[in-house]
């Protein structure tokens, strides 16, 4: 229903724009970017853009496969928790261990990174600038 109405609306953008000079251009490149001009027009009148979060950093060193399975399990307890099969101190001895082993597992890669550079301010720094770095924001569109 709600995509039927979205496409209407664009149909009735697209009948009430001019298409003469399109269809009058003698080059069929001015043509082309004539024609991609006028719908992205329309797209953008239409269609509503929303920003969201991007993350290009998709390699996390420090997560490794068993602290993606504790991370599950976390979760699963925590399900498990909230509907009364398990004690909230199982949960939250198990919760407290695992935040351990991350910030060990990520301090143990940040001091291999400088131990491993030859500049060793320099590298201290960029992991500084890495953990405090915003998000970079993208638009999408929503139907």
């Amino acid at each position: 229903m709600f995509l039927k109405a979205k496409v209407q609306s664009i149909y009735h953008v697209t009948e009430e724009k001019s298409w003469s000079d399109v269809f009058a251009a003698d080059d069929p490149n001015n043509a082309y970017y004539c024609f991609i001009g006028k719908i992205q027009g329309v797209i953008n009148t239409t269609v509503k853009t929303k920003t969201i979060d991007s993350n290009d950093n998709n390699i996390i060193v420090w997560l490794t496969k068993g602290i993606k399975v504790s991370c599950r399990t976390k979760r699963v307890l925590y399900t498990q928790r909230n509907l009364g099969l398990i004690s909230d101190e199982y949960y939250r001895v198990y919760k407290n261990l695992l935040k351990k082993i991350i910030i060990s597992a990520k301090k143990s890669v940040n001091l291999n990174n400088i131990d491993k550079s030859s500049n060793k301010v320099e590298a201290t720094w960029k992991i500084n600038q890495s953990r405090n770095r915003q998000k970079k924001r993208r638009k999408i569109l929503v139907w």
